[in-house]
């Protein structure tokens, strides 16, 4: 990750302020904001989840207008931002609440101004912008239409990508994929130098071209503009005149239509300057990008409760979703479902070791059902160590290493522990076993280096962990801050946050999250240009962190600065000393649907139980 710098003469508005009041579930509505753009200005926009429209309008002015697709009443936890930094305008979506959040954005730019796109899964259309171009997403779909501008790149690690241009494109057009098809819909008289190459068939006008490759100049040579298509392993399609499919705007899902009907509420006033003499003061005391508004602090920023505006063809499967998420679902076999119970007293938080199998008691959906299987905390354990070792962690790594010693010594002589890292790959430094002096040469050759595949990291720890019987837990170490996020796709594993969270939610392992806070240090590529913009991508990385935690029974430890380590690791391994393990067999004739879980000790009420909440 790339060090944040002070950040200079900084103008902040806010996308999300609270609302003036409830709205109609039946009258969605979008909002709207406005920011005046200077000439040479830049806009760069992260949106991760949703869709991105950039079309060409106004001459001096960005007009933004999102909606928010969300479970009603958690509006907060999707925060939109848009922030000047000198000539950068950032318009930015954080998702500090459940993974299926989403936001669409259509925004409407002056037609030369240079424009950034960077999403994970989002869909992005461009429409007749003539400044500089450059989109890039993990699975999204791109589609560039009739687009002039003199560089136009677009990257989609496995999404698909479009191009339609009825009129002469500009200087160069260059569309990158590794695994996505590139469709092309091209008008008779362009004059174009075009190239094309793929590990799959490129054809033209729907007849294929040998090895995968094809060269054709089209017009008039000096006049040319340079088409460049490679895509590792998918199909190119070039289709010319009356073949090309004009006649469609683009993919038909991508035309928005609902949106454009939906009412518009416009916030004001949008924008805050902060003079040069405050920005002053901010580099010789202040916190770097600290949040002010007229209207509110940082802390409140980003809840304009619209209405639940899920998809009408969805709503069911969402709102199925959106339960699950927040009452910690995770699928089982019907045969048995087994889930680990933290026991702490209620004012205290002291942990309580000694509980027998009688003083528990399970319900399923209200209806008492009988322990099958009883495990305490001198059962053994098998604990698998994920430690992140990307350049953010650098400056951390000796007290890394020393405290992870500790923590393997805290762990009991019968418990199996395996060690992996990663960075820009995953490493299993060793499989489970009991070998203390093992794990520690492994741990003593740690280095960090690279960027950060968090999701596949824990995805791939999760699904190494299936087949492992008994009592098993994943202890993360890390900032949170996967490549994906940063925007760096390049780098990033194929593997995005709600397929990890899924596979959490899948799994009987307990997991723990020891957050990182290199904030201070640090910040990913998309986070140069200021405190604010760095506070939230960090804010959304742990909370990352901690809904792998709570959904599975486990807890999340902040370590704000590397001597809190210990600390946490000690505290990990005292509750899993005190675990207990708990299993039961649902009703047989049991209907399909949600099943809520409540885990009590009767004869105590002093004590409080943490655990899974519910199964499917």
């Amino acid at each position: 990750m790339a060090r944040i710098g002070k950040i200079g003469a900084l103008v902040l508005a806010l996308l999300a302020m609270a609302g003036a009041g409830a709205q109609d579930a039946a009258q969605p509505q979008a909002e709207t904001v406005s920011m005046e753009v200077k000439r040479g200005d830049q806009l760069i926009i992260r949106n991760n989840r949703g869709r991105v429209e950039v079309t060409a309008g106004a001459d001096d002015e960005i007009e933004v207008r999102y909606l928010k697709q969300v479970p009603r009443g958690q509006e907060q936890d999707l925060q939109v931002l848009l922030v000047r930094h000198r000539q950068r305008i950032l318009l930015h979506t954080y998702n500090l609440g459940q993974p299926g959040n989403r936001v669409d954005l259509q925004v409407t730019v002056p037609a030369d101004l240079e424009v950034t796109v960077r999403s994970i899964s989002a869909d992005v259309v461009l429409r007749e912008l003539e400044g500089l171009v450059r989109v890039e997403t993990l699975r999204g779909r791109i589609l560039l239409d009739d687009l002039r501008a003199e560089v136009t790149r677009a990257y989609s690690k496995n999404g698909s990508v479009r191009m339609v241009s009825r009129r002469q494109p500009g200087e160069t057009v260059q569309i990158t994929t590794q695994g996505g098809d590139v469709e092309c819909d091209l008008a008779a008289g362009l004059d174009l130098d075009l190239t094309a190459s793929t590990g799959g068939q490129v054809s033209w006008d729907g007849y294929p071209s040998a090895y995968g490759k094809l060269e054709r100049l089209m017009g008039r040579a000096k006049r040319a503009s340079t088409l460049h298509i490679v895509s590792r392993s998918g199909e190119v399609a070039i289709r010319h005149g009356q073949e090309a499919r004009f006649q469609q705007r683009g993919w038909s899902d991508l035309d928005n239509d609902s949106f454009e009907r939906l009412p518009s509420v416009r916030l004001g006033p949008p924008v805050l300057h902060i003079p040069e003499e405050e920005h002053a003061e901010r580099e010789s005391g202040g916190k770097a990008g600290e949040l002010q508004s007229s209207q509110g602090s940082g802390e409140s920023a980003g809840g304009a409760a619209t209405a639940d505006v899920r998809p009408a063809r969805t709503q069911d499967a969402t709102a199925r979703d959106a339960t699950a998420q927040e009452e910690g679902v995770f699928r089982v076999s019907v045969e048995r479902v087994r889930l680990n119970a933290v026991v702490r007293q209620r004012r205290s938080g002291a942990l309580r070791p000694g509980l027998k199998s009688e003083d528990f008691r399970i319900s399923e959906d209200g209806v008492e059902r009988p322990l099958t299987n009883f495990m305490s905390g001198e059962e053994p354990f098998h604990l698998l160590l994920l430690l992140d070792l990307s350049g953010s962690t650098a400056n951390y790594i000796r007290l890394l290493r020393r405290a992870t010693r500790g923590f393997i010594d805290q762990m009991r002589p019968e418990d199996r522990i395996a060690l992996a890292t990663f960075s820009q790959d995953v490493r299993w430094l060793s499989t489970f076993t009991q070998q203390r002096d093992l794990l520690k040469r492994a741990v003593g050759r740690l280095r960090p280096q690279g960027p950060t595949i968090l999701y596949e990291a824990v995805h791939q720890a999760l699904r190494r962990m299936e087949s492992i019987e008994g009592r098993k837990a994943l202890v993360i170490f890390s900032d949170g801050v996967d490549d994906s996020l940063q925007g760096d796709f390049d780098s990033a594993a194929d593997r995005t946050f709600n397929e990890t969270f899924q596979a959490a939610l899948e799994s009987d392992a307990i997991v723990y999250t020891i957050f990182l806070d290199t904030e201070d240090s640090y910040g990913s590529v998309l986070d140069l240009y200021g405190g604010v913009i760095a506070e939230m991508a960090y804010r959304e990385a742990r909370g990352q962190l901690q809904r792998l935690a709570r959904q599975t029974g486990g807890r999340l430890y902040r370590a704000e600065g590397a001597g809190q380590l210990a600390p946490a690791y000690e505290e990990i391994a005292e509750e899993l000393r005190s675990l207990y393990t708990l299993a039961y067999r649902p009703a047989a004739d049991a209907s399909p649907g949600y099943k809520r879980i409540q885990v009590e000790v009767p004869g105590h009420p002093d004590l409080a139980v943490r655990h899974r909440r519910g199964y499917y």
